[in-house]
């Protein structure tokens, strides 16, 4: 397959196994991560929290108002 690209196929090649090399375990660990603490903080700043947690409690006291709240379901019941 390298005789097809000609002089700039190892080249290709080797970069190509080079960037896997470094890549692959990067993914690999970001993967664990999440599975592990099932979030990845990627540069989220406390301010955006705090605009998310103040929007959860707006959504909470117009479902209050409104008489939507919906019984909480237990994760561990199925749907049939």
């Amino acid at each position: 397959m390298t005789q097809a690209l000609g002089p700039v196929g190892p080249l290709l090649y080797a970069l190509i196994l080079f960037s896997l090399g470094i890549g692959l375990p990067i993914i690999i660990v970001l993967a664990i991560r999440f599975l592990y603490y099932r979030h990845v903080y990627l540069g989220r700043s406390r301010e955006l929290e705090k605009l998310v947690w103040q929007l959860h409690r707006i959504a909470t006291a117009l479902e209050h108002e409104k008489g939507l709240s919906f019984p909480s379901e237990q994760p561990s019941t199925e749907r049939g």
